[in-house]
This record gives C-alpha cells, sequence and structure tokens, in this order.
C-alpha cells in the first residue's frame, strides 16, 4: 500500500509538487500523470522572483537567484520528452531501448497522456472533462490552454484505444527499471529496506540523466529519520529541504527542459495553477515564505551540480552531508 500510494503521490514526481517537510518535497518531481489532474489554485509568484535556468543572468548580492556561473560552463543533454510535441513519437523510439534511461523517457512520455486523458468505454479521447473540472480563478484560460496543449501532445497515442493503452500500462508497471531510481530509493526506504538506498542514489546522481536527478527530490527529508532515528535534528532536516528544493533545478542545470512550454511546466500550469514563469519560477511560487533560505538553495544547487559534474561515484553521504 505505501508503494502504491508513493507512486500516486509523485509527478509527481515525480517525475510533481508541493514541499513541505518530506513526503510533501517528493511531489516536485513525478512521472505519475496524477499531476494532470486539477488542484487547488495556489499563489502567483511573488513579484521579483528570478529564474534560476542556466540562462545567464550577472550575478549580484541582492539576487541570490541569479547565475553565478556563466551559462557556457554548465552541462546541457537532449530532453526528447519535455519538449516533443509528439509524445508518442517518443515513446516508440525508446520503449524498446536496452538502456533504462531512455525506456523511461518512453514511460515518462506515456504517464503524461495514461491515465490522464484516458477515455471512458466507447468515449473518445478529450481534455473537456478535465477542462470543466477546474474551479473558477484567474488562471483558468491559462490552465484550459495548458491541457490543450498537452492533449495535443497525447493525442496521436491516445489514439492507440483504451484497451491497448490499458495492457500497455500493465506491462510498463511490472518493470521496476521503468520507475526512476530516486523513487524506487524511496520506496525502499519505506519498505525497511535501507542497504538499497546508497547504489540508487548513485545511479540517479548521474549528469547524463537529468530526469534520474530531479527524482531524488524529497529523498534527502527522508534520509535524516533513517539516518538518526532516535534524534530530532532541526538543522539536519532543514539543510535536507533546502537540498530537496534545489534538485529539480540541478535538472534543469543539467538539460531538463524547464522552458515555458516543457511538458513539466505544462503540467504544474494545468494541476496546480503555476502559470507564471519557466519551471523554476514556478516551483519557486509553490515555496511557503520562510520555508526554506532560497540563498541556501542556490549554495545546495551548486555543491550538488559540481559534484555531478566531477564524474566520480556519488552517494547518500553527497545527496546530504552529515
Amino acid at each position: 500500500m505505501a508503494e502504491r500510494s508513493l507512486r500516486r503521490g509523485w509527478h509527481i514526481a515525480a517525475l510533481g509538487i508541493a514541499i513541505a517537510g518530506g513526503v510533501a518535497w517528493l511531489g516536485w518531481w513525478t512521472a505519475d500523470s496524477a499531476l494532470l489532474m486539477p488542484r487547488d489554485v495556489v499563489p502567483r509568484p511573488a513579484a521579483g522572483v528570478v529564474s534560476p535556468t542556466p540562462a545567464a543572468q550577472a550575478p549580484s548580492p541582492m539576487n541570490p537567484l541569479s547565475d553565478p556561473l556563466d551559462a557556457t560552463e554548465l552541462v546541457h543533454v537532449a530532453d526528447p520528452v519535455g519538449n516533443a510535441l509528439d509524445l508518442k513519437r517518443v515513446f516508440d523510439e525508446y520503449i524498446a531501448s536496452g538502456d533504462p534511461r531512455q525506456r523511461r523517457m518512453a514511460v515518462q512520455a506515456f504517464e503524461a497522456c495514461v491515465p490522464a486523458f484516458l477515455s471512458g468505454a466507447g468515449q473518445t479521447p478529450s481534455p473537456e472533462p478535465l477542462i470543466r473540472a477546474l474551479p473558477p480563478d484567474h488562471y483558468q484560460t491559462e490552465r484550459e490552454g495548458a491541457y490543450r496543449t498537452l492533449f495535443a501532445r497525447c493525442h496521436r497515442l491516445l489514439a492507440e484505444g483504451r484497451t491497448s493503452l490499458d495492457s500497455t500500462r500493465q506491462v510498463l508497471e511490472h518493470d521496476p527499471q521503468n520507475q526512476a531510481p530516486g523513487l524506487r530509493a524511496q520506496e525502499a526506504g519505506l519498505a525497511g529496506r535501507l542497504e538499497r538506498i546508497e547504489p540508487l542514489v548513485g545511479e540517479a546522481l548521474s549528469q547524463s540523466d537529468p530526469a534520474a536527478v530531479a527524482s531524488l527530490a524529497g529523498l534527502a527529508a527522508r534520509i535524516v529519520p533513517w539516518r538518526q532515528p532516535d534524534v530530532a535534528d532541526a538543522a539536519l532536516m532543514q539543510r535536507a529541504h533546502e537540498v530537496d528544493a534545489a534538485l529539480p533545478w540541478v535538472a534543469c542545470d543539467l538539460g531538463l527542459d524547464c522552458s515555458a512550454q516543457s511538458l513539466w511546466a505544462l503540467q504544474l500550469c494545468a494541476a496546480e495553477g503555476l502559470c507564471e514563469g519557466d519551471v523554476s519560477a514556478r516551483l519557486m511560487a509553490r515555496i511557503s515564505p520562510g520555508t526554506v533560505d532560497t540563498s541556501a538553495v542556490q549554495q545546495q544547487r551548486w555543491r550538488l551540480l559540481g559534484l555531478i559534474r566531477s564524474g566520480r561515484t556519488l552517494g547518500t553521504a553527497d545527496l546530504l552531508p552529515p
């Protein structure tokens, strides 16, 4: 039950999602298309929030979100899912790959569409049920547009029909390699298999797989009680929250498409009413004031990025130093 709950809670992701004290941090990145279900509106971004994406800005002591590195120094890898206009093409291209990272790209493309837009028996797939469920608010037009854009990217995949899509989903769910390593690490911890966490963290902290890096969001806050079950270390937990907040930004730095029209940005708008700016700005808008120190989050961002770019094998002590 805990495993199923964790999977559904994420895109949660996952692979999506409000961050507050451990479980909620997991929501920043989830491959689960439950992210697409309408939620209550969240406040619009505060004025002056600056996007921390790799577009170069002059660093300023008054702007802790500005980029301290030249954009040309950042490592970028292709994100064929985030900017794909046809998610079926991505699915078909990568689902039979022998590389589990590429197969996870196919799964991410599939889960962006199914079951969110899956129609009932005898019905034509449509974004209209999700749009009709949206609450009336000042972002309603943007959220409706996001759903329609997402549906357009899913349209060819959805044409496979409900029976075929249900069958495909069952096959995908039975292969644990199709789940991002960060999520598998969290499930291992929940199941008490702490010895499995270390290699999964090492697998996820790879500059060649930014989606895997993002999937770690939420793990740092969980590591604290696993590491110190009898000690309430408030300072370590605060640092864990800062690490978890930084991980999606690191994924953007490593090449995940975090633009305003990326898959992730559209999902955040449609599901949560976070419709202004790129992914980084939308994630910043989700953080409750006073939850984390943005300058500390930036420090964790550059620390983690430097470690990942070093190319050495990393583990939980690198993710969250004792």
